[in-house]
């Protein structure tokens, strides 16, 4: 039973790093393709930050509503860039919305294919990449505690090979 229950314990947490590990692969794909968009006026609808208080801490990030448009098509965006999230870092936060506060209107990145889809700032930021690196801590660590269930049998066979080893020693010394 409790074989069962760390191999099960094992693939639960090896599945949440790979699905954590895709999403940052598919969010640093995208956010490298935002490098190559088109790029269009837009005007800045809503500028605010925004604080959120749990018991530890307290997070921050700039909300920012926009219009723009293709081809004659209005559409609405409120994404910064990928990767951009809130942190505790509160005058990071503070210089993304004087930056945009600062102008009505921003050049807006939009997705050829999918104009509805766009950014204020394209390319990659190191915030990009947080998702494939902690992703990969996390398989290297549960890769560590698979290997502890893995060789389980091994380790509890250890004292049977040191009397071996001994009895062994015993004849060669006598």
């Amino acid at each position: 039973m409790s074989r069962v229950f760390g191999t099960l314990f094992v693939f639960v947490f090896v599945g949440f790093g790979v699905c954590f590990l895709g999403y940052g692969i598919y969010q640093v794909t995208l956010a490298q393709g935002t490098s190559q968009w088109p790029v269009v006026l837009g005007k800045i609808q809503k500028c605010k930050l925004r604080s959120h208080r749990n018991e530890d801490s307290t997070t921050y990030a700039c909300d920012v509503a926009y219009t723009y448009e293709v081809n004659g098509t209005a559409y609405h965006g409120d994404r910064i860039a990928y990767g951009y999230n809130g942190t505790n870092n509160e005058s990071f936060h503070k210089r993304v919305e004087n930056r945009l506060k600062k102008s009505r209107y921003v050049q807006v990145h939009y997705n050829p294919s999918n104009p509805s889809e766009s950014v204020l700032a394209a390319g990659l930021f190191r915030s990009t990449f947080l998702p494939v690196v902690f992703g990969t801590a996390w398989l290297a660590f549960c890769g560590g505690i698979a290997s502890l269930t893995v060789f389980d049998g091994s380790i509890k066979r250890m004292p049977q090979r040191l009397t071996e080893v001994n009895q062994y020693s015993a004849k060669v010394l006598h």
